[in-house]
């Protein structure tokens, strides 16, 4: 979700082959870096998931 809209997103495929373990993935409430696709407005690439911080 951007200040704009919500998108659909999916992890790019460096992102898929350069994670370690299952929860480097993104999770719900994860804040992540995207790039949107032009082709298709309600869709994005997930590139890098920001630091989490425990509560």
């Amino acid at each position: 979700m951007t200040d704009d809209k919500e998108f659909t997103a999916e992890v790019s495929g460096k992102f898929r082959y350069n994670i370690d373990k299952i929860s480097d993935y993104p999770a719900v409430g994860d804040f992540v870096m995207v790039d949107k696709l032009s082709d298709d407005e309600g869709h994005a690439i997930i590139h890098h998931v920001l630091s989490r911080k425990l509560r």
